[in-house]
């Protein structure tokens, strides 16, 4: 399932058919050359506004998704959102409504995947959404993996916030206890985590596009239906299909779907943290992500807890 958001300089511009391609698209068109990370996926798309971003809109997708999934209308594992505030370096808010409806899907065997932003290379500029510990929040890179500038940057472990969380596991368990009902200033320790999960491509990526949109007009080429966009957006859905290939590998193999937390955990702890020397947990988190390993742990039944993930090293941008 995707959630997108057409940003006012994109607006009818095929931002959402081109996230939605990163994943899914069976690359037909093109010969095989830009075939979506989890071809032939089922795709629910919502579109959660034009011009701004609106968090009834949001809520609302949320809604009828779970509600759908409870009906049997479709069956869901992997939610992508290529939206978000910008320059948003709020803690961690619990009971915000978006924040509220990830943690709805994450119960419904739902792994929310968001981009991280687009405000980088500050540090302290994640998507707020991005900073909840059940969700995977994801950088861009070039075609080079190396950190794009304008991916959003997590807080530094420097002092310079008086939270700066990079430990999911104790964040996560402190939710679920807030979600069961432990009152929030019962709860010691940590609720956000202010680090990026894990990188993907970001810059230049090429995807699916109308041949009537305007970056296909403007920009015409041999590609008819493709066309080059770059942002978080672009390296979420990239993720987000490769978080398909995991839940499919799991069921391919054992008949069952993962736990959404098992499948984010599996793909932090097969990142590669060490591809650039430049790569710092505020930027990459767990580092580039690794698509067949993860899969290759899914097959085996052995899909990584907590306690496996290495983060790339601390500060040095």
């Amino acid at each position: 399932m995707v959630v997108g958001r057409r940003l006012p300089r994109q607006r009818a511009s095929g931002h959402g058919t081109h996230c939605a391609g990163s994943i899914a698209v069976d690359g037909s068109a093109s010969d095989g050359e830009f075939t979506g990370m989890a071809p032939d996926a089922d795709l629910t798309v919502y579109s959660c506004g034009v011009g701004g971003l609106l968090i009834v809109y949001i809520v609302a997708a949320y809604d009828d998704m779970l509600r759908r999934q409870r009906e049997g209308e479709h069956d869901v594992q992997v939610v992508s959102n290529s939206y978000g505030p910008a320059d948003d370096d709020r803690p961690f808010v619990p009971d915000d409504p978006t924040n509220v409806a990830t943690w709805a899907a994450h119960e419904a065997g739902i792994l929310p995947v968001f981009s991280a932003g687009n405000s980088g290379p500050e540090r302290g500029t994640l998507n707020q959404y991005a900073t909840a510990p059940h969700v995977l929040g994801v950088g861009a890179t070039h075609a080079d993996q190396t950190v794009t500038d304008f991916s959003s940057r997590g807080r530094p472990q420097d002092a310079s916030w008086e939270q700066d969380n990079y430990d999911r596991h104790a964040a996560y368990e402190n939710l679920a206890a807030l979600h069961d009902g432990t009152p929030e200033n019962e709860i010691e320790g940590p609720l956000g985590i202010y680090r990026t999960g894990v990188a993907a491509k970001g810059g230049d990526v090429m995807g699916t596009l109308n041949p009537a949109d305007p970056l296909n007009v403007a920009d015409p080429d041999d590609k008819r239906y493709y066309g080059p966009m770059s942002g978080t957006s672009m390296s979420c859905p990239v993720t987000a299909g490769c978080a398909t290939l995991v839940v499919d590998a799991s069921l391919e193999a054992h008949g069952e779907a993962p736990d959404p937390i098992d499948v984010l955990t599996t793909l932090e702890a097969t990142a590669v943290e060490t591809v650039h020397d430049t790569y710092t947990a505020e930027s990459v988190g767990a580092g580039y992500v690794d698509a067949l390993t993860a899969v290759q742990r899914a097959e085996s039944g052995e899909l990584a807890g907590f306690d496996e993930v290495d983060l790339a090293p601390g500060s040095r941008e």
